[in-house]
């Protein structure tokens, strides 16, 4: 029976926190900003959904939901603290964004409201002074010319608000501009807790905070462990949540469509982006239809159906050849191939960096041996039985741990023949086998394949460019 590792439910990430003395003078107070980094066990960036403070010296907490890269600690100086109903901007949409985005600000009353744009160094990018004859929740479009993180702060009748928005691309000018109202009810009540970068407060530089990270993960909001340090320590703080993300879309790209409208789910598998199916276009991104071949043998361009039957498309996906594969091949990578635009062939290092990660953790392997994990890469269906525990095709244990999803399409064969449907996947890879003899082209490509055993087998040399196997597309 397999083992369960017992670190296997214990995931864990990180949140380095630095912190560094901001420059502040006037009725403002002093201000800190802390810079936020989220890894996870694979030491890969998590996206805080939410995070919260709390001031231990002078017993307060804080909830900013959706923090970026630095949460900017101001006192409460010379200031009221921020109110339900106080002057607030909410919900950036979106934010980062490429160039323009829109804000609410909610709670104006009627008279005098202030924006003021401002980058990382505290120069003022732009101002825009706003007569509000009605109360109510005003909307605007910020355009900005420069990439990178700014400051947008508020101010009406001595409150004001911040909040940071990341540009990162080339908007119309600098520029803010009076979009009109918004109804009340299209908006969250809860100020305290809207999208922000700032923290009014009052606060001083040798308080000692408190962090909890939390992201979701499988539907699950998961909790960091907590680590407490002064404010403005300039170390790293580690904190440890339950989970990682491999084996889970990719952050901010779940599908991806290919050039003849089918949809794709992705899995991140350590540092890399992958679809979490194999190629079934018909079309290379040209539009050039993909000659298929269902029995004669050919060299050039086609795409075969698994095991020679096209109702095995939509589970397996087709088998290219390897010209097809690697479409418009230029012998420099990455080759989108028939890949979507902004994905391509993995290399055969690439294809060896996925399986390689996979086998460095022990909580993918199968009763606890480190040479057994093919069934984490493979998928719950299509795989013939087997009576090995850890192979694939096993009726018990878990499958697909590592999310990559792996069918066994089988190949089609320098023989003119299907070969191995239902008990292997080959992969292709745009790599090409050295040639043996000087002064000729090789006619064979690296692949990798995952079988029907425990262990995934590294293949001698390579398949001809004739032969057929699957293609995964990897994120450019």
């Amino acid at each position: 029976m397999r083992k369960e590792n017992p670190f296997y439910f214990v995931y864990r990430a990180t949140i380095a926190i630095f912190t560094m003395l901001a420059v502040a003078t006037g009725v403002d107070g002093q201000s800190y900003s802390v810079v936020v980094k989220a890894v996870d066990r694979d030491d890969r960036p998590v996206r805080l959904e939410k995070l919260t403070v709390q001031n231990l010296s002078k017993q307060w907490m804080d909830t900013i939901v959706n923090p970026d890269s630095a949460i900017i600690f101001t006192n409460t100086t010379g200031i009221e603290e921020l109110d339900v109903d106080d002057v607030a901007i909410v919900n950036p949409m979106p934010n980062p964004f490429h160039g323009i985005t829109q804000v609410c600000v909610r709670h104006v009353v009627s008279g005098s409201l202030k924006l003021v744009i401002t980058d990382m160094r505290g120069r003022v990018v732009m101002t825009h002074a706003l007569e509000c004859m009605h109360s109510g929740d005003y909307l605007f479009r910020v355009s900005l010319e420069e990439t990178g993180v700014h400051v947008l702060t508020v101010r009406q009748k001595g409150k004001k608000h911040s909040v940071k928005l990341l540009n990162t691309g080339k908007g119309n000018g600098n520029s803010i501009l009076h979009l009109g109202m918004k109804s009340d009810g299209d908006t969250p009540r809860n100020v305290k807790s809207a999208s922000r970068s700032s923290i009014v407060r009052p606060i001083d530089a040798t308080d000692r905070i408190r962090y909890i990270g939390y992201f979701t993960h499988n539907g699950e909001l998961v909790e960091s462990l907590p680590v407490t340090q002064i404010l403005t320590a300039n170390y790293p703080v580690m904190l440890h949540f339950i989970t990682t993300q491999t084996g889970t879309p990719c952050d901010g790209i779940p599908t991806v469509m290919d050039v003849d409208g089918n949809v794709y789910n992705t899995v991140q598998v350590g540092d890399q982006c992958w679809m979490r199916e194999n190629m079934r276009v018909t079309h290379f991104a040209n539009g050039d239809t993909i000659p298929m071949k269902s029995d004669a043998y050919g060299w050039w361009y086609y795409r075969y159906p698994p095991n020679g039957d096209t109702a095995n498309v939509s589970m397996f996906g087709y088998l290219y050849d390897w010209n097809a594969a690697l479409y418009n091949f230029s012998g420099s990578n990455p080759c989108q191939g028939v890949c979507p635009t902004g994905w391509h062939v993995p290399t055969y290092d690439e294809l060896n960096t996925m399986l390689n990660f996979v086998k460095s953790k022990n909580w993918f392997w199968c009763d606890n041996n480190g040479l057994f994990y093919a069934k984490a890469l493979a998928d719950s269906v299509g795989w013939a039985e087997s009576s090995q525990e850890c192979a694939p095709g096993a009726s018990t244990g878990p499958y697909n741990m590592s999310g990559f999803s792996a069918r066994p399409a089988g190949m089609f064969n320098a023989s003119n023949t299907y070969a191995s449907f239902g008990s292997s996947a080959f992969f292709w890879s745009s790599t090409k086998v050295p040639s043996q003899y000087p002064y000729q082209s090789s006619h064979s490509a690296y692949y990798r394949r995952i079988d029907n055993i425990p262990i995934v087998s590294n293949p001698v040399g390579g398949s001809g460019e004739s032969c057929a196997h699957s293609v995964r597309c990897l994120r450019d």
